[in-house]
């Protein structure tokens, strides 16, 4: 399954649509002028699913609830439907140079390690030691809209809701430009150090994805190997 995640509207009007193939599947709004705002993905089908952010002394108790005790953990977000607390996304720092994304969802938990390197930015998800999805960011925007592509393994088709619910999240509190004051092309070069580096794998899109070369494509032309 892929999903495209392309940011519509920038500033105070923060949306965001969401396609699998030419499909729209989703629309996404962040909070008009705060991070710590709801966030809101609304379904095709008429479902919503909301996050809400968890206060600080609130973290702890979710984490206790989703069996997650003794993590340092810094932030984290709240989220269901129609008032419910169906899982919980938290940042997790595991020490100097480790952080990490931990998703719990129903009775499951995920892992997302994030990477910057060149021109993109990666986020390699994990149930376990086993990888399940790869989302890929160009780092590149034109008037602070973001673009996001999710890569995610059939057999958890399931999760892409809540992983796109993640991302908007995710780019809510790192990419989010409220109040920008200037537009236009912004090009963007980024390298990141994290001791969690060896979880993303470049050859995992291939292997998966063999179709896919746009986010990802590490040159402009197919390399001619007749020669």
């Amino acid at each position: 399954m892929i999903l495209r995640i392309e940011q519509t509207r920038a500033g105070t009007a923060q949306t965001f649509d969401v396609y699998t193939d030419d499909s729209l599947v989703f629309t996404g709004r962040l909070g008009a002028v705060s991070k710590r705002q709801e966030i809101v993905l609304e379904g095709k089908n008429g479902r919503t699913l909301t996050g809400t952010y968890l206060p600080a002394w609130e973290l702890q108790r979710q984490a206790e609830r989703w069996k997650l005790p003794g993590y340092r953990l810094s932030q984290g977000l709240r989220y269901g439907r129609a008032g419910q607390n169906e899982g919980c996304f938290f940042l997790v720092r595991d020490g100097l140079w480790k952080s990490r994304y931990v998703i719990a969802n129903g009775g499951e938990s995920f892992s997302v390690y994030f990477l910057s390197k060149g021109s993109f930015e990666y986020l390699s998800i994990y149930r376990d030691e086993r990888q399940i999805a790869l989302v890929e960011h160009y780092l590149t925007v034109v008037d602070n809209r973001e673009r996001y592509k999710l890569y995610l393994l059939e057999e958890y088709r399931a999760l892409g809701e809540t992983l796109t619910l993640f991302l908007l999240y995710f780019d809510n509190w790192n990419h989010a430009e409220r109040f920008p004051t200037v537009y236009g092309t912004r090009v963007t070069k980024a390298w990141s150090l994290s001791r969690y580096a060896h979880t993303y794998d470049p050859g995992w899109r291939a292997a998966h994805f063999p179709q896919e070369n746009f986010f990802g494509k590490s040159r402009l032309f197919p390399e001619d190997t007749s020669l």
